[in-house]
């Protein structure tokens, strides 16, 4: 009653002989070149060049000597489509599960029973998940495991829509056991293939060069790609691309995307076995980042991975994953809403923005096209550096003596709307909020001096209620306070010493995950309040561009350098996965403030034309013949934005 993998890849028609695929498990060729037919390849040619049926030429590797019986090889052979650890499958686990009473971690999952049901259930915490509008754009499979020893039960979800090629899937794990277990490892997807050629595309890099495309091709042994920075990073996407029989494309070729729907710690490993069978696993970064105490009765549910194949390169990839995260990840006002095109205060003023210089700075853009005005970090508490006024959520009275309403107002008799900067998941040691809630931080045990004060600041401790609470109502009581149309939130520092003094000694491994859905609470709580505001992610740049982030976001600031040449590769990687007009992009000043590179205003702004499109240069200092040219792009861009995000 082990389930086993039958096929992933091209739609089979219902009326096709499918008794081939019988033969995906029975049998490893020895030949690890050796390659299963697809569905899609009735016919095959042999040698002599005569026409084949897939089932004749499987018949003949049966009668060939050349072929193992997986039963002589044990489950190591097989193709699974969830893994248990310890029972003789010694890739890596789909899931490791402790039995408090034993210490064991031997969980052999069998078949029990499946359902199949109408669309999509819907998520049943804050954690983000895929939607449908209509019940029947979807159809949900629900197949159940049993470990028969313990009553431990795992639901395998699967979710099909039908008009889009994809499949969501997702895993809970449900305790009916009579004792407390600990999950070590749950991976939200798992996707063994057959022998043949692999070729795994990755997106990694760092700060201000996020997402750069890696490809590589894949030999027996295990290549991952992770975070356990507490967000889904700089350094590593959480997506991956596997190409088979070549290497990745844009027009031809199979491929298979996995993207996890999660802004935490995760991992996407990729693992070829002896016989050259591969096997992915993407889910929450296991122990010993990761682990969570799980009471009879209780029940666990991993992030959902988005699950699309491609017959013909990654061009049709793109396309899939662009449609479905617009039209079933994304929050749906953002379908029919384009961002206004923005200019951002940061790189004109730093931390010495005023009412006056953004009256200024609105006066001196409104003519060129500009739409709105974003006040970046620098307006509250007594932020004139990085080391103060995180977590006072107020206009600094001697900066913006009229408050953000005054400035509000007069950017409105100019025509212009505005935005702020925020940074709701910080505090600076030096601010009111602190020194009232010292306690409030993530910190290692011991005072909270002996914690990493990375960037002068510390985060907030978001596996807590109260302190979410608390900054829901902050920022209800700040957004009410002025007309404020958009609101980018940042996140500069990553999560360090994952220590919550409000958890017992047991649940530790569960800080970073509670700390994601605690984060997932206070977005989805402040952006149903306010609908009508659009917000941005952003993590120093493109540190949580990530498809969990987009359910609740409507566009992410892709990287903290505004440089034209850089910005080519870096968005050109990130549409990879992600829709256009998710790609904050924005022309900035010359030189370039990250790379001193020189790039005049026409490359500048065709490069960000593939994204939001807006500003962070100073308009203030620009020459007439330059405010002639930027109020020619902003024209062209508009004539043209409809086209670019919507195709």
């Amino acid at each position: 009653k082990q389930l086993e993998h039958l096929h992933y890849g091209h739609c089979v028609p219902l009326d096709e002989d499918l008794s081939f695929l019988s033969w995906s498990n029975p049998m490893v060729p020895m030949d690890p070149l050796w390659v299963m037919p697809s569905p899609n390849e009735a016919r095959m040619t042999n040698q002599n060049g005569v026409g084949q049926s897939s089932s004749v030429a499987l018949q003949s590797l049966e009668e060939s000597q050349d072929r193992l019986e997986h039963g002589l090889l044990g489950k190591n052979s097989t193709l699974h489509e969830f893994s248990d650890r310890g029972s003789g499958d010694f890739r890596n686990p789909s899931v490791i599960v402790e039995y408090s009473s034993t210490g064991s971690l031997i969980s052999p999952f069998q078949y029990l029973s499946h359902q199949i049901v109408r669309g999509k259930p819907p998520a049943s915490s804050f954690l983000p998940m895929s939607y449908v509008d209509m019940e029947d754009e979807a159809t949900t499979l629900i197949v159940t495991l049993v470990d028969s020893n313990t009553g431990l039960q795992c639901q395998l979800i699967f979710s099909v829509f039908h008009q889009l090629d994809v499949i969501c899937r997702r895993v809970e794990i449900v305790n009916h056991a009579d004792e407390r277990v600990t999950i070590r490892k749950l991976m939200s997807a798992t996707l063994d293939f057959h022998s043949d050629q692999y070729f795994l595309t990755q997106f990694s890099g760092g700060w201000a060069r996020e997402r750069q495309k890696i490809s590589r091709e894949l030999y027996q042994g295990i290549t991952s790609i992770q975070s356990v920075r507490g967000i889904s990073s700089h350094q590593h996407n959480p997506f991956a691309i596997i190409a088979r029989g070549c290497a990745l494309t844009e027009t031809s070729g199979d491929c298979f995307g996995m993207m996890l729907m999660y802004s935490g710690n995760f991992l996407i490993e990729a693992e070829i076995n002896e016989q050259g069978r591969l096997r992915l696993n993407a889910g929450i970064h296991p122990a010993p980042e990761f682990s969570w105490q799980l009471q009879p009765g209780e029940a666990f549910c991993s992030p959902e991975a988005i699950l699309i194949h491609s017959g013909k390169g990654a061009g049709l990839l793109s396309r899939r994953y662009h449609k479905f995260i617009r039209k079933n990840v994304m929050p749906k006002a953002s379908r029919s809403r384009s961002c206004p095109i923005l200019i951002n205060t940061w790189e004109s003023t730093y931390f010495h923005v005023n009412h006056d210089a953004v009256i200024e700075i609105g006066k001196s853009a409104k003519d060129t096209g500009v739409e709105m005005v974003v006040i970046d970090d620098g307006w509250f508490g007594e932020r004139n550096d990085s080391e103060a006024g995180l977590g006072d959520w107020y206009p600094n009275p001697e900066k913006f003596p009229r408050g953000l309403d005054g400035v509000a107002k007069e950017l409105a008799d100019l025509g212009l709307k505005m935005g702020i900067w925020i940074e709701p998941e910080s505090v600076n040691v030096r601010s009111k909020l602190f020194q009232q809630h010292p306690d409030w931080c993530i910190q290692s045990p011991g005072p909270i001096h002996t914690s990493s004060n990375i960037r002068n600041q510390y985060l907030l401790d978001f596996t807590r209620d109260e302190v979410v609470d608390h900054m829901l109502n902050t920022f209800r009581t700040l957004l009410r306070s002025a007309p404020i149309a958009y609101v980018k939130m940042d996140m500069n520092r990553t999560m360090v010493e994952a220590f919550s003094p409000s958890l017992g000694p047991l649940r530790q491994g569960e800080v970073a995950h509670r700390y994601c859905l605690g984060w997932y609470r206070f977005l989805s709580l402040i952006t149903s309040e306010f609908p009508d505001v659009i917000f941005e992610g952003c993590a120093g740049g493109g540190g949580r561009f990530d498809a969990g982030m987009l359910r609740y976001v409507q566009q992410i600031w892709t990287s903290d350098n505004t440089d034209a040449s850089s910005r080519v590769g870096i968005q050109f990687s990130t549409m990879f996965g992600y829709p256009v007009s998710s790609i904050g992009s924005h022309v900035s000043d010359t030189p370039n403030h990250q790379t001193h590179r020189i790039s005049d205003l026409k490359t500048r702004s065709m490069i960000a034309f593939f994204g939001t499109f807006g500003f962070e240069n100073d308009p203030r200092k620009l020459s007439t013949r330059e405010m002639e040219e930027m109020r020619r792009f902003t024209a062209l861009f508009k004539d043209l934005r409809d086209i670019i995000h919507d195709g």
